[in-house]
Formats: structure tokens, C-alpha cells, sequence
């Protein structure tokens, strides 16, 4: 299941796991060529991202792997569910006597790869 940033609120994400906080950044990459008299030449873009965080309560969800491009629990709707490529970078669990289990898992998007 994806989570869905058009719902307010802790999600089920997926049964028994609660997703708690979706955060997600674009960049992009720049360049500027400068003309020969060092005014503006000419500026780009390229290999845009997006790095993303998934995290909450609960077990990790098995399809968040390492390496992997996280199935759709990976997917947050509208940022990281298109057709490029996503890979998880790092992945973090919790456990407390006195609490739920913690989980966080960090991802990067690549829109325009394949």
C-alpha cells in the first residue's frame, strides 16, 4: 500500500504498521557557463531527484529492502509512484519495553531515469 499524502493523519500502512511522517525533497543539479567576457553564458539543469522518508510505528514493512526499489511501499502518491526509479538507501528499526516498534527507511527518486 502507498502512502497517500491527500489523507491527513496516521495511516495504516500496511496492516499492524503506522505510517507517521512522509517527507520528501526535490533538487536538481546545475551548471552555468559563463561567456567569454564573464557575463551570463548559459545555465541547466539535470539529474533531478527526489530524496524521500518513511516513517512510523510498527514492523518495517518486509518489501522496504535495502537496494531495492521498495515495491509500492516505497510509493508516495503523486511524488515517488511514476515511472523512474526509486532505490532505497537506508532503512532503520526501533524496539522499546515501554513503546511501539520504530521504523524509518530513506530513498532517492529518479524521475527521468529507467
Amino acid at each position: 500500500m502507498a502512502v497517500t499524502l491527500d489523507d491527513v493523519g496516521i495511516q495504516n500502512y500496511p496492516a499492524g504498521t503506522f505510517c507517521e511522517s512522509v517527507e520528501y525533497e526535490a533538487v536538481v543539479e546545475d551548471a552555468f557557463i559563463p561567456a567569454c567576457d564573464s557575463s551570463f553564458g548559459a545555465a541547466g539543469t539535470f539529474a533531478r531527484m527526489i530524496n524521500f522518508t518513511i516513517s512510523g510505528n510498527g514492523d518495517l514493512n518486509a518489501a522496504l529492502v535495502l537496494g531495492s526499489d521498495g515495491s509500492s511501499a516505497g510509493a508516495i502518491t503523486g511524488v515517488t509512484d511514476g515511472s523512474g526509479t526509486r532505490l532505497i538507501v537506508s532503512t532503520e528499526e526501533g524496539e522499546s519495553n515501554t513503546g511501539f516498534n520504530t521504523f524509518s527507511a530513506t530513498g532517492e527518486y529518479y524521475p527521468t531515469a529507467t
